[in-house]
């Protein structure tokens, strides 16, 4: 990230761009919580429900996950905005 630093590049400042990886990490974390809680529930759910899980299951599993993760990332970002 250090050649990043500097009049003319991305972050003017090493503050910025020390902001700018705090902001990254956050980011990052509440993301995978969300995945970490969604996966955890479904896995059981489904694996109780039906006695196992499916290739077909696991990849309507990621298709739901994702859609769900992006909604709450934006969300999360519509928040910071205000």
């Amino acid at each position: 990230m250090s050649c990043h630093v500097g009049e003319g590049r991305r972050f003017e400042t090493t503050a910025k761009q020390s902001e700018f990886s705090k902001a990254l990490e956050t980011h990052c974390y509440e993301a995978s919580k969300i995945v970490e809680q969604f996966s955890g529930e479904w896995y059981s759910k489904t694996n109780w429900q039906k006695g196992g899980v499916s290739r077909e299951d696991a990849g309507n599993f990621a298709y739901g996950a994702m859609r769900k993760l992006v909604a709450e990332l934006k969300e999360g970002a519509r928040s910071d905005a205000e």
